[in-house]
């Protein structure tokens, strides 16, 4: 059976102009629908078939449960989150204040005390090389000189502009004030003290907790 025996067929009312075209619109398009449902499905209906995605019903009891679902109790408290943050932020606060007495005790035992016992920490280069030009530049500071030369090296070799003599850091000038022990041993304290809570103070400004910044710290003085 074609489409158009079968509108041939549909049942159709004679009225006005208007009507009538609109009558037999109805009855044509419901011709068409019949015919397509007779047509094997092509491949733009299957695929459309395939993904369709099933719906799931919703539950009838929705209302019901809605309001017992809500009434539920939540188990973070506000209370419970400002109180722990409170004792992380006071165990941070005891670590940081752990890792300082570590980063000021520890140049102390190291260099302080064998320095008092009669051991300073002399050894290699520093033995060799820059205590003692350490000690010329305080000699020539502490007689009213700058530390241009070093005569006692070949015919005379550059002193303030040499780095094992370090004539412009501050810390040799203690050679001119203190003896030459004492200076060397306050200058490597001070040196760790400056540096490790310098990068102490620095990871910490980075967002790092206090054992992750001592770690940090206490790697790049050790460095």
């Amino acid at each position: 059976m074609t489409g158009r025996d079968l509108v041939r067929r549909c049942p159709f009312v004679l009225c006005s102009d208007g009507e009538g075209t609109a009558a037999r619109a109805a009855s044509v398009g419901t011709a068409r629908g019949a015919v397509r449902a007779t047509e094997p499905p092509g491949r733009r209906t299957l695929a459309r078939q395939r993904c369709r995605v099933p719906v799931h019903p919703v539950r009838s009891d929705w209302r019901e449960r809605a309001p017992v679902i809500l009434a539920e109790p939540i188990d973070v408290r506000v209370g419970d989150l400002v109180r722990r943050a409170a004792r992380d932020h006071g165990a941070d606060r005891r670590a940081l204040s752990l890792w300082q007495t570590v980063l000021v005790g520890l140049p102390v035992l190291a260099f302080a005390l064998p320095a008092i016992l009669g051991h300073p920490v002399l050894f290699g280069d520093d033995a060799d090389q820059n205590f003692p030009l350490r000690v010329l530049v305080g000699q020539d500071l502490r007689a009213g000189h700058l530390p241009l030369l070093d005569p006692y090296l070949w015919s005379g070799s550059p002193l303030l502009g040499g780095w094992n003599a370090a004539a412009a850091f501050p810390l040799t000038w203690l050679f001119a004030l203190l003896p030459a022990i004492a200076a060397w041993t306050v200058g490597l304290v001070v040196t760790w003290w400056v540096a490790g809570l310098s990068m102490l103070a620095l990871c910490r400004s980075l967002g790092l907790r206090a054992s992750a910044a001592g770690i940090g710290a206490l790697s790049f003085v050790g460095a």
